[in-house]
């Protein structure tokens, strides 16, 4: 038989034909008029197709392939988590091109769907979100994979992956496809013995000039408590691009104000970091992208802009991003952060009268990770590679975070690694407050994260969620925060988010009285 009426492909070995799927009752009268077998082995594969159905009707649909197919598995690629920031960005995505993810709205979560396949006729069922299974593939395809291109955005990377999953349900002797394809329960991070606040924060949105929206930018507080932000991505004449200027702005009353604005493409970098010290400001690296590092150190007047002098020192690696650096009595410190070959993992002080340098290094990389001053200690929080690195492992398969204890003795760096009972970030921002480590943010293994509050003396955690702000999406990564008059003050963040476009944070703020236990 060879038939095609232009509607059916129909021929000895493939059927093709179309059908509402909505319909399950023509699906059928389809398919026993195509000779279709309920009986034998059935492969089914749904990649992004039922979830835009109507919920009703996709979940007729698989309850009727539950029902009448006696030996199948059903595999299932789609969204999940439509709740956080980067969810709700996705949902809205979907909504603005008119292919709204109807099936979200019930079936939230994967162990929700596992729930709904498992009362719909399917015998077995198991679902891992793309995150969980590239982070247990083998380290060399894991290898292979970060080869393929030099790419540093694995803060979107991860969120994309841990917003999507694949489902595999089973009936019949196709059960055994479990064991098969090694369908094993990955580990994944369990976060239910973290307590977490009853309440969410309360979030205020700031009066915040529109050049100000940005996100890869860095931050410091000069000593006049003036801000200045430099560089980042942003809007800039109605197209995002790279930004080239220096802001001086005050934080008053609730809101952001701008004093002072330098453009200068000495300016235009991502992922740097700048820090003030005796009137100078001192910015650190930084990428125009993945291929092209900015290499000079700038010293600036802190409060003009201009440039005072720009050096190259090989002691300090400058040409690197992604790194973290906070000023510690007269030594600039300047935290790992990555180069075009790889990660690093160093801890430079860098000496601001003498230009002397003390280095150590860790025992793994830390990119996109945080630094704060605790007394006479410095605490590096965060930035664990979640991506493979030749000669160190695979840093996320402990699924816990870790901290980093510095102290300057003498001329000699003694450093103490402590465990965290969250689970490993990067992206997020870091504050001491008496001896409470305070974590912003941040994307870990299982998605974004919230406001972490760590008690330095006892190791307990407190856990904050953010209030959802009507009409306004916050992704808590690629941002810079300070504190300051009692407030938590968040400037930008968010990120490139692949096929969803761009999205760039309002400036918000948050009472300390309400993060602090």
């Amino acid at each position: 038989m060879n038939e095609n009426d232009g509607k059916t492909i129909n021929t000895d070995t493939y059927r093709l034909f179309a059908c509402d799927l909505s319909d399950t009752a023509q699906l059928e009268r389809s398919l026993r008029a195509f000779k279709f077998d309920f009986s034998i082995p059935t492969l089914v594969l749904s990649e992004c197709v039922i979830t835009y159905m109507k919920e009703k009707d996709s979940t007729k649909l698989v309850k009727f392939l539950g029902d009448k197919l006696e030996n199948a598995g059903f595999f299932v690629y789609e969204q999940c988590l439509p709740d956080d920031g980067f969810g709700a960005f996705m949902v809205e995505h979907f909504n603005k091109i008119s292919s709204p993810i109807h099936g979200l709205a019930r079936y939230k979560t994967p162990e929700e769907q596992v729930l709904r396949y498992l009362g719909a006729g399917w015998s077995k069922c198991k679902v891992h979100t793309l995150s969980s299974i590239f982070l247990h593939l083998s380290p060399p395809e894991i290898e292979r994979i970060r080869n393929l291109q030099l790419f540093d955005e694995y803060e979107e990377f991860f969120l994309k992956c841990s917003h999507y999953f694949i489902l595999v349900a089973t009936k019949g002797n196709c059960d055994i496809l479990h064991g098969v394809l090694n369908l094993k329960n990955l580990p994944e991070t369990d976060t239910n013995f973290i307590p977490i606040s009853e309440k969410p924060l309360q979030v205020k949105l700031l009066v915040t000039p529109g050049h100000l929206k940005r996100y890869g930018h860095t931050l410091c507080v000069g000593e006049d408590a003036n801000i200045n932000i430099i560089g980042g991505f942003g809007e800039e004449n109605g197209k995002h691009k790279r930004l080239g200027s220096f802001v001086t702005s005050t934080f008053e009353r609730n809101c952001v104000n701008v004093v002072n604005t330098v453009n200068n493409s000495n300016f235009e970098r991502l992922y740097s970091s700048c820090e003030e010290y005796n009137g100078r400001l001192y910015l650190i690296g930084g990428r125009l992208s993945p291929q092209t590092p900015v290499k000079d150190v700038l010293v600036l007047d802190s409060k003009t802009g201009d440039l005072i002098e720009s050096f190259n020192n090989s002691a300090l690696e400058s040409a690197r991003w992604r790194h973290a650096t906070c000023i510690y009595k007269h030594y600039l410190v300047i935290i790992g952060g990555r180069n075009t070959k790889g990660t690093l993992d160093e801890v430079i002080l860098f000496d601001l009268n003498n230009r002397n340098v003390i280095k150590t290094s860790l025992d793994s990389p830390v990119i996109s990770g945080a630094v704060s001053v605790w007394g006479e200690k410095l605490l590096i929080s965060g930035g664990q590679s979640p991506v493979y690195s030749p000669g160190t492992g695979h840093t996320w398969s402990t699924c816990q975070e870790f901290v980093w204890i510095i102290q300057l003795q003498g001329e000699e760096l003694k450093k103490r690694k402590i465990l965290l009972d969250v689970e490993p970030r990067f992206g997020h921002t870091s504050h001491v407050v008496a001896d409470t480590l305070i974590l912003v943010g941040g994307v870990t293994p299982s998605g974004p994260s919230g406001i972490d509050c760590v008690n330095l003396i006892t190791g307990e955690v407190m856990r904050h969620n953010l209030s959802n702000i009507k009409s306004n999406i916050i992704m808590l990564h690629n941002h810079k925060s300070l504190i300051k008059d009692g407030k938590l003050v968040i400037i930008g963040g968010g990120g490139n988010c692949f096929s969803f476009g761009t999205h760039i944070n309002p400036s918000i703020s948050i009472n300390m009285k309400d993060i602090l236990p």
